[in-house]
């Protein structure tokens, strides 16, 4: 909570001191320095995947390699991640909304009210570096990049059988009928 109130209320913020990026945590900025400055992975022993984090590698193998699943008691659901299951079962069971404050829009997550609210009514767009192509999210214009420059195949949410991944918003977004998502790539 602390961190929170300092990051978000406070406008607190750790610097690199090698780049312009600036992480919410101490923590986060560590694992920038590792990743980008001084190229340390953690390369799977399984596949080519390597990985930012110790605790990045070890969800892709659950994930990926070891089939861990995480059902739903009420439905047929099954997600990757707890975390995964549990905004499921906020969504689509208790029906928790969070609503923009500005128009209609209502969201299954903070996350999506606040992707929302910067494209929407703020304007924040994400552009590609290689085209025209604009996203509404980072996530999505990597996404873009890796699809269209990178020739890397997408899983579309009807071959996902039910199932969350890293990438679920979009697939939550499309199966969702409780109210009104936006669904920009």
């Amino acid at each position: 909570m602390k961190t929170h109130v300092g990051n978000k209320h406070h406008g607190i913020r750790h610097p690199c001191d090698e780049c312009d990026y600036s992480a919410t945590t101490a923590g986060n900025l560590c694992t920038h320095k590792k990743q980008k400055h001084l190229g340390i992975r953690y390369q799977c022993e399984i596949c080519p995947n390597d990985f930012a984090t110790a605790g990045n590698l070890k969800q892709h193998k659950e994930i990926k390699h070891d089939g861990v699943r995480y059902d739903c008691d009420q439905c047929d659901y099954a997600s990757t991640t707890k975390q995964h299951l549990k905004k499921h079962k906020e969504c689509f069971h208790l029906n928790i909304r969070y609503h923009c404050d500005k128009c209609e829009y209502q969201g299954s997550s903070t996350q999506l009210l606040n992707r929302h609210i910067q494209n929407v009514h703020e304007g924040v767009r994400h552009h590609c570096d290689q085209c025209d192509v604009s996203t509404a999210s980072p996530s999505n214009l990597k996404r873009h990049k890796q699809t269209v420059h990178e020739g890397k195949k997408r899983t579309e949410p009807s071959k996902m059988k039910n199932v969350s991944n890293y990438n679920s918003g979009l697939y939550i977004a499309e199966r969702s009928s409780a109210g009104p998502f936006e669904n920009t790539w």
